[in-house]
């Protein structure tokens, strides 16, 4: 189910963690490098219980929950990358109704997204927009970095899985990239 995805693979990777660290218990260097990466799954793995927590409040079912995540997430995210975030925002977002499903599936793409820029585009800076029309709304991302082609079989499963998820709940997503100008990912949604 959606709403586990990102914890299951959090859990199975501290459970992995664990053996290896007791494997080498009698090396202490060894150990030490385990219990440090055990450490920073546990934190990966608190923050995304903490999402999911917030997915499963009624209270949050609304676009403007989802995007005020997502500002948020997204400013904490890129600034240990010294990566320049432009918000391109409407103060007011209409509080349109969203399904727990759809919210976290939405949430979990974007950090799928995020991870791509952080590991592949050697970008200084992303720019986030989001427009509004009566019909549907619209999330980029754009980063400025090296791009890549989206038709590639060698993108491996990052692309695959931010579509599945935007698919699941009847959403649209597009990734443009530019040779020189970077990638955009562009996330549509009727209202």
């Amino acid at each position: 189910m959606l709403l586990h995805d990102d914890l299951g693979s959090d859990l199975t990777q501290i459970g992995r963690l664990i053996e290896i660290a007791e494997r080498h218990a009698e090396t202490p260097a060894a150990l030490s490098a385990q219990l440090q990466q055990l450490r920073q799954v546990t934190d990966r793995a608190k923050g995304g219980m903490g999402h999911l927590l917030w997915a499963l409040k009624p209270e949050c079912d609304n676009l403007e929950s989802l995007v005020s995540l997502i500002v948020r997430y997204a400013g904490e995210f890129f600034e240990p990358w010294d990566i320049r975030l432009r918000l391109d925002v409407p103060e007011a977002v209409p509080p349109l109704v969203l399904s727990t499903e759809a919210r976290y599936g939405f949430f979990l793409a974007m950090k799928e997204t995020f991870n791509n820029i952080v590991r592949h585009a050697q970008a200084t800076e992303v720019r986030i927009s989001l427009a509004l029309s009566k019909a549907e709304w619209k999330l980029t991302i754009q980063d400025n970095g090296c791009s890549f082609d989206p038709t590639s079989k060698a993108t491996g499963n990052g692309l695959y899985n931010i579509r599945k998820r935007i698919d699941a709940f009847g959403g649209n997503v597009e990734f443009i990239a530019s040779r020189g100008k970077g990638t955009k990912v562009v996330f549509v949604m009727k209202c």
